[in-house]
């Protein structure tokens, strides 16, 4: 895939959508196999580039996470006093 080609699909759900035209593609045995094969090589790209922004964005959320439960362990009281980690502390740092 050519940058200007990489320009055209910068986001996910348009990178996404891209990839599922190609499948579709890949599914019809009227497709050439010249384009079958150029089809697949832009499918493995698209998809690797999709599963990268996926690890990504889940390893925000992860950090999101816990930077939230860094705060509510030392900040937060529950309405009744205690502290969250202290109701259903199992051990595992988590509030709940």
């Amino acid at each position: 895939m050519t940058d200007s080609t990489a320009a055209t699909f910068a986001t996910f759900e348009a990178q996404l959508e891209r990839l599922q035209t190609i499948v579709k593609a890949l599914d019809n045995p009227s497709v050439p196999l010249a384009e079958m094969l150029a089809l697949y090589s832009e499918g493995m790209t698209l998809a690797q580039t999709c599963r990268r922004i996926l690890d990504n964005a889940s390893q925000r959320i992860s950090e999101i996470g816990r930077s939230e439960i860094d705060c509510s362990s030392d900040d937060v009281t529950m309405s009744n006093g205690a502290s969250p980690t202290a109701v259903t502390d199992q051990g595992d740092g988590l509030p709940f």
